[in-house]
């Protein structure tokens, strides 16, 4: 899957909210109450995909996609906390 890699935050502006990266703004004209899981969007498909990964190998989930987990999690309900 491609996508804009790197951290998203939200950018909160006087008239508009907006997704944005080191790159690019991703999206703009977000609602307030979407933008922290929109932008929290590629922690949480990294830590998802490893944790698959960990079960195929493994068969359990591992401690650090566990964390990794809990922290794309954070980021939505909690951003100003990370």
């Amino acid at each position: 899957m491609e996508y804009t890699k790197g951290d998203w935050w939200v950018e909160v502006g006087n008239t508009e909210t907006s997704i944005e990266s080191d790159y690019q703004t991703i999206c703009d004209n977000v609602s307030n109450c979407d933008a922290n899981l929109i932008a929290a969007a590629p922690q949480m498909y990294e830590a998802l995909k490893d944790a698959l990964e960990d079960i195929d190998r493994t068969g359990y989930c591992t401690v650090p996609s566990v964390t990794r987990m809990q922290r794309a999690l954070a980021k939505v309900d909690n951003p100003s906390a990370l």
